[in-house]
This record gives C-alpha cells, sequence and structure tokens, in this order.
C-alpha cells in the first residue's frame, strides 16, 4: 500500500494532539492534592486517585480522536459516551473526597462545548453553574465565570467550523460556476461566431443557386473552410478545457479544503495523459467536494500519475456499501469505467477514505 492510502488508516488516536491535551490536565492537581493529603482512609485516596487518573486518560483520548476525526455525526453517540463516562466519574471523585472534586467539571463542559450540540452542552454549562454555588465551594462566583466563558468559547469554536465547511461548499459552486461561464463565453465567441457566417453564407448560396450558380458555389466553397475553422476552434476550446481542467479542479480542491479547515496535500503540474485528464478532473472535484462535505478529515492529499488519481483523507470514513452513499460515488464510477478505467473505494468507519481511479 502506497504512502497516499496509508493516509487514510492511521491510528484513531493522534499522539500529538493527546500530549498538547495532556497539558490541561495540570487543573486536576487541586483535585489529587485533596485526595492525597486529605483527611480519609487509605482506600479512598486510592479510589480518588485513581478515579481521577482514569478521568484523565478518558479526557486525553477523547480530545485525541476529536483533532484527528473532527467529530462528525457518525461519531456522536461517541461524544455521548465520553460525556457521560466524564461526569460520572466527577461525581464517583465528588462522593469520595467531597466538593473539591467539582472543578472537575470543567472538563466534560469543554468537551461537549466542542464536541456536542449546543442544546447539550448550554444546559451542562448552566447546570455546573449551579452545582458551584449548591455544592459550598469557597469561590464560587469566579469558578461560574470561568466555566461560562470556557464553555461558550468551544460551542464557537464548533460554531466557527460549520460555517467554513458551508463557505468551502459555497466557494466549490462559484468555481464550477466560474468555469461554465468561461466554457460559454469560450464558445459564443469563437464556434458561435464562425457558424453564424457558415449560416448566413449558406442561406446565400440558396438565393444565388438558380440565379448565379458560380456565386452560390463560391459561397458554399467558404462555407465548408468556415465549418473546418469551426470544427478547430471547437477542437481548440476542448482541448484548452483538457489542459485546465485538472489545474483549476486541484486549485479549486485547495480553496475548499482549506477554508473547510483540512489540510491540503495536492501535486502542482502533475502528469497526465491527455485522454484521462477530464475525467480524473471530474473525480478531483467529487472527490474533493465529498471529503469537505462528510468526512471531518483532518488531512486530504492527492496523488496523480499519468494514468493514475488516488484522492486520500484521515476522515471518519464509512462502514456501509460505497454504492449507496449516494450519487456522488456512483457519478464518479460512471464516469471513470465510461473512458475506459477502473474505479474503487476503500473505506471504512473512523478509518478514513480512499478513492482511487486508473486507467490501462
Amino acid at each position: 500500500m502506497n504512502s497516499t492510502t496509508s493516509a487514510g488508516r492511521r491510528d484513531l488516536i493522534s499522539v500529538p494532539a493527546a500530549l498538547t491535551t495532556a497539558l490541561w490536565l495540570v487543573f486536576l492537581a487541586p483535585a489529587i492534592a485533596k485526595a492525597l493529603t486529605g483527611d480519609h482512609p487509605v482506600w479512598v485516596r486510592v479510589a480518588s486517585v485513581t478515579t481521577i487518573l482514569v478521568f484523565g486518560a478518558l479526557y486525553v483520548a477523547l480530545y485525541g480522536f476529536l483533532l484527528t476525526k473532527r467529530a462528525s455525526p457518525m461519531t456522536r453517540r461517541r461524544s455521548l459516551m465520553g460525556l457521560t463516562g466524564l461526569l460520572g466519574l466527577t461525581v464517583l471523585n465528588w462522593l469520595l473526597i467531597g466538593h473539591t472534586a467539582v472543578g472537575m467539571l470543567y472538563y466534560p463542559v469543554a468537551w461537549a462545548g466542542i464536541a456536542l450540540p449546543i442544546l447539550v452542552s448550554a444546559p451542562l454549562i448552566g447546570g455546573s453553574v449551579v452545582v458551584f454555588f449548591l455544592a459550598g465551594m469557597e469561590n464560587p462566583v469566579p469558578m461560574s465565570i470561568g466555566i461560562i466563558i470556557l464553555g461558550w468559547a468551544m460551542i464557537l469554536t464548533q460554531h466557527y467550523r460549520y460555517l467554513g465547511l458551508r463557505e468551502a461548499e459555497t466557494q466549490n459552486k462559484l468555481a464550477i460556476l466560474t468555469e461554465r461561464e468561461r466554457l460559454a463565453h469560450d464558445m459564443h465567441d469563437t464556434v458561435g461566431q464562425t457558424l453564424t457566417a457558415v449560416t448566413v453564407k449558406l442561406q446565400l448560396a440558396e438565393r444565388l443557386v438558380d440565379a448565379a450558380p458560380e456565386d452560390a458555389r463560391d459561397e458554399i466553397a467558404e462555407s465548408r473552410e468556415l465549418t473546418r475553422r469551426a470544427l478547430n476552434e471547437l477542437r481548440s476550446v476542448v482541448a484548452g478545457l483538457r489542459e485546465s481542467s485538472l489545474d483549476f479542479e486541484l486549485s479549486s480542491a485547495a480553496d475548499i479544503l482549506g477554508a473547510a479547515g483540512i489540510r491540503a496535500d495536492l501535486p502542482a503540474n502533475p502528469p497526465v495523459d491527455e485522454d484521462v485528464e477530464k475525467p480524473m478532473a471530474w473525480v478531483v472535484r467529487e472527490a474533493t467536494t465529498n471529503v469537505v462535505r462528510h468526512s471531518r478529515a483532518r488531512t486530504c492529499r492527492v496523488t496523480v500519475a499519468p494514468r493514475r488519481l488516488v484522492v486520500a483523507d484521515d476522515g471518519t470514513g464509512f462502514r456501509a456499501d460505497p454504492e449507496q452513499r449516494g450519487n456522488g460515488l456512483r457519478s464518479m464510477r460512471s464516469r471513470v469505467e465510461s473512458t475506459g478505467g477502473t474505479f474503487t473505494v476503500d473505506s471504512g468507519e473512523n478509518s478514513g477514505t480512499t478513492v482511487e481511479a486508473t486507467w490501462p
């Protein structure tokens, strides 16, 4: 398996993301200190410290997964399970060492804000404030202000991420519209004008065929030359479309992936055989659009060879039959196979997606 295909098979948890998240566990120090120094039986101390360590490991694992897979709707159930685990461990530690453990609520609030809908995270923020006041905390006001700021910061982060996805879709549609307008202008300014001249000359020849046969033959001959010219112009327009289409789609893909917060690894001036460039461009457009809309990927890599194209992402993937995932995959398969190529999709839930098109 090449490096591009392997991009969709990386570990579920990003190690750098997990290590970065682990730095925030320093705020669990008061709970650990209370567990170790408080007037508690040994078994309570051991149970409390164990609970805090499990809590920290779960939090790091959840964020490591989130920063790798971008918490798609396919992982919503897993996000809720993670939130339940964090809340359950918080309550357990509260029962063991008292109200000092309530400060652990910052972590499930942060997780809910970034990974779950506002209908879950907003009530959790409000409930945490109530708990701070009812639990007998020494400084409930600063803690309440802190958790409100943290929770809504996470909610806004998630909101702007989805705004970026919608903006990426809009940019993709505008790019397609711009290309269509360019093609329409080329056809009108070249082939259209030439064919109009052919029509006028043939109409004149029709009127002259009886009165001035020689002049009619001259008009027909000129029309034949104009027809050849129109054919050459049409070939030039189509050739120009083929020559720039793949570059255009790669440039558009870079724009929409970047707007969606997805790191794009795209080739510059790739070597491509002329007869397969147009279907390649179509696959790049459709596949990268799918990455933006559905994958929640962190990276997307496009590899181009003269007769081979691979689009791989490290998103959530899917477990269902690829042919049941919508018209996009069926359309790509049809385009590739109609030009003599082979189209394959390799994906699995939480293991990324790799789309590959090859031509003999």
